[in-house]
């Protein structure tokens, strides 16, 4: 007999999540619609997520969790749970993320009633880790970008688009066909060290159909620090200097990257000659942007480095706790 597939599928991304992964699935599980499934790859978490995740597997038998044997790196864990949804629609989640009671809803109800809409989303309420409001926004309702596939390419790269768009409930069908260009390991997936991976995916959807956001609050992003941007295991001087390089050449190989791929895709799609040659012009001049916005970030925080104490504390504490196979003996 075959198995019913639910109406929606929700993939999780976890890795070293304890500290939160109780509160989205609880706030997953008290959603009003409740025709879903959960599935969770755990990163090869070190920590007691497993644990957790099973006791919820023995309370809710809509939970599916799967533990990667190795860290398999964000994109492929992204790839991995839509490959195994089965749902009419899908949404990834973030296991620190949370959601209001009637998210889910709300999003089928858009999507049920707009058959043009591919993904639909809300406001966002970004929060810190003890669940605290730091911001609200940004501020849309309804199809948004408005206008024709070239003006909504437009507002996108102008970055008036949010890029947890790509955590809004999609069309399983169009997530799963779309070609995005970013060196496959086979067609439809997406490989593993992808620069802005959520952007680039969202990007490529303005390509599929339209975009629409609730004028409600209805998703709480948690804005941590998971990363902190550089586990120095030294307090000299000459290896600060060495790591800050090594960081500006990834930044710059990194930021080149993600607009070479954004033209990639601009240079598939159906816009005509004219409008592909101006939007390839307008991201050159983005791209010059981003490197000299990151220039000033990373120049700022090299200064701090070097000179302030207890701003190296913050990042070596950060490397203690998101690193577990890092030991205090190893920073010194």
């Amino acid at each position: 007999m075959e198995t019913k597939k639910p109406k929606v599928s929700i993939g999780i991304l976890v890795w070293n999540g304890e500290d939160f992964i109780k509160l989205a699935l609880d706030s997953l599980l008290a959603q009003d619609f409740k025709d879903f499934e959960i599935i969770i790859s755990d990163n090869a978490s070190t920590d007691n997520t497993e644990k957790i995740c099973e006791e919820y597997i023995k309370k809710d038998r809509r939970i599916k969790y799967i533990k990667q044997k190795e860290n398999i790196g964000s994109d492929k864990n992204f790839s991995f749970v839509l490959d195994e949804s089965s749902g009419e629609y899908f949404m990834w989640a973030s296991y620190d993320d949370l959601w209001e009671p009637s998210y889910i809803s709300e999003m089928i109800r858009v999507l049920d009633n707009n058959k043009s809409v591919v993904l639909a989303s809300c406001i966002k309420d970004e929060i810190d880790k003890n669940g605290n409001s730091i911001q609200t926004g940004p501020y849309y309702n309804g199809i948004f970008p408005k206008g024709t596939i070239f003006k909504k390419v437009l507002k996108f790269l102008s970055k008036d688009m949010d890029v947890h768009l790509m955590y809004g409930l999609m069309r399983t069908s169009v997530i799963k066909k779309i070609h995005l260009p970013i060196n496959f390991e086979r067609k439809n997936r997406l490989n593993r060290g992808t620069y802005a991976i959520d952007t680039l995916v969202s990007f490529r959807l303005i390509f599929e159909g339209d975009f629409y956001i609730v004028n409600k609050v209805l998703f709480h992003h948690r804005l941590m620090r998971k990363d902190t941007d550089l586990y120095l295991k030294s307090q000299k001087k000459s290896d600060i200097i060495l790591i800050f390089f090594s960081k500006v050449l990834k930044m710059f190989l990194n930021v080149h990257g993600y607009f070479a791929k954004v033209r990639g895709i601009t240079s598939e799609s159906d816009l005509n000659l004219y409008q592909k040659y101006f939007l390839f012009c307008i991201t050159w001049i983005y791209e010059f942007n981003a490197f000299t916005g990151f220039l000033f970030y990373y120049f700022i925080s090299f200064l701090k480095f070097i000179h302030n104490k207890d701003y190296r504390k913050e990042y070596y504490d950060g490397a203690l706790k998101y690193n577990p196979v890092l030991k205090k003996n190893q920073i010194k």
